[in-house]
């Protein structure tokens, strides 16, 4: 339903809309499945600014409570059991009804019945919440350039051995390993990818994977940058492997 609320519709005088994420060339209140791209001029719409709307800013503090929560100790005694899912659920459940709320108002009154309940969530954890924040902000957020910069943080926040005091390409040089990306992450990217899945994210091994070739022109304006080491130092940004 989302879609419906996010449309801008040519010729119609309604044209309120700042942010153009979808475009419709018919009234969307008829809620018609013929929905096609219009075209426009982008001239005075090239907006060269970032705008965090309340939604995402209330999904940014939802991710960061759940990232608070703590895991339980598999040798922890059934009191601190208790304490810790306690002290969690003060931050769980907060967090879950920032997503609710998200989730709620994108639904028109007769699917009221399909919103996220706190008794079907009750028993997640720490990870299961927060892949219900990451679904959330996707399903939000969808076009709005969000979702790599997410699967990013989500990535990192689970795997080990990342050394930020280096470049990848000096890490490259000392023939050292790369760290595995992490495959929660890779099958969040490559949804829906049917058979195209498993050799994406073969193609996706570590994280120098994630980040596209440095410009050569940049190089060559600062020669103390240095390549991708997935690519080649050369201007055709050929791939080394």
């Amino acid at each position: 339903m989302r879609y419906y609320a996010a449309c801008f519709i040519p010729g119609t005088g309604e044209d309120s809309y700042d942010i153009r994420k979808m475009i419709c060339e018919v009234d969307v209140s008829t809620k018609v499945a013929q929905k096609t791209r219009e075209a426009y001029d982008y001239g005075g719409r090239d907006h060269n600014f970032n705008i965090y709307r309340l939604s995402d800013v209330m999904l940014m503090k939802a991710e960061a409570m759940v990232q608070l929560a703590e895991e339980t100790p598999e040798t922890a005694t059934d009191e601190e059991k208790a304490e810790i899912s306690a002290r969690n659920e003060a931050l769980l459940r907060p967090a879950f009804n920032m997503v609710q709320a998200v989730n709620t108002r994108a639904l028109h009154a007769e699917n009221q019945a399909d919103s996220l309940k706190w008794n079907t969530f009750k028993g997640y954890n720490k990870d299961q919440m927060e892949l219900l924040v990451m679904e959330e902000r996707l399903r939000e957020l969808c076009f709005e350039g969000k979702r790599w910069y997410d699967l990013l943080r989500y990535n990192y926040r689970h795997v080990e051995g990342i050394d930020y005091s280096r470049t990848l390409a000096e890490i490259n040089d000392a023939d050292e390993p790369f760290v595995s990306n992490y495959s929660e992450m890779l099958n969040l990217a490559t949804r829906g990818r049917g058979a195209e899945a498993s050799g994406v994210q073969a193609k996706m091994a570590n994280e120098c994977y994630l980040y596209m070739p440095v410009p050569n022109a940049d190089i060559i304006v600062c020669p103390v940058l240095r390549q991708n080491p997935v690519y080649k130092e050369t201007s055709e940004y050929e791939k080394n492997y």
